[in-house]
């Protein structure tokens, strides 16, 4: 009688057990999304300028080290461009306080050249979709800042850009909000064979926050 009972039950633990799990969360091809790495730069990212681009800590319900990537478009570009040059001289240069902005604000980085920031580059397979997905949140009550994935493919010796996507962030309020988009860089560029994430700010200077950027198939 036990024999009955039991041996149904252990073929349908082995049937559990060899089943894909439903509810688990897709990998996240892109390294340090959460921006939980390093300590004042985010490993898997290019080096911040800490003028513009800083690594933060924003503290969750869940997790009060939680940490995210902030930028600061109000910074006037003469401040910017004197900051790009000390950096191209030395990465370990330590950023100075920006100059306080005024008036209407069209010299500044966020009117003119935007802020930027790439990941490390992600392998790409041919002919996957892919989805990009994550949190922004802003001081100011609307804004519009991008996050593009950008494709490359090697020619003559370099890695050369091919593909282009982004995804518009158009958020309302001051409240953590989510976005995500598909897309699929191999599908008229076959010759993709890795990507970047890039984050981008600009346009009404001020700051915005990053968090939880994921690239999953």
């Amino acid at each position: 009688m036990r024999i009955r009972f039991v041996l149904p039950f252990l073929i349908l633990i082995s049937i559990i057990l060899n089943q894909p799990a439903l509810c688990q969360s897709p990998e996240n091809l892109l390294k340090n999304g959460d921006f939980e790495s390093g300590e004042i730069f985010p490993e898997a990212w290019e080096r911040p300028d800490r003028l513009t681009v800083f690594l933060v800590k924003e503290p969750s319900p869940s997790n009060p080290e939680n940490k995210c990537l902030k930028m600061d478009t109000d910074v006037y570009m003469t401040d910017w461009e004197k900051r790009k040059k000390e950096m191209e001289k030395n990465l370990d240069t330590l950023p100075w306080t920006k100059t306080p902005t005024k008036g209407k604000k069209y010299n500044t980085i966020g009117g003119n050249n935007g802020v930027s920031l790439y990941s490390d580059p992600i392998p790409v397979e041919t002919g996957t979709t892919y989805t990009l997905s994550l949190d922004v949140k802003s001081h100011q009550t609307s804004g519009t800042p991008k996050i593009f994935v950008k494709g490359y493919t090697l020619h003559k010796g370099r890695m050369r850009e091919i593909y282009k996507t982004y995804l518009n962030c158009r958020f309302k309020g001051t409240d953590w909000q989510h976005f995500e988009q598909n897309f699929h860089p191999t599908s008229r560029t076959p010759r993709v064979t890795e990507m970047r994430v890039m984050i981008f700010s600009y346009w009404p200077p001020g700051e915005y926050r990053f968090d939880n950027i994921q690239v999953f198939k």
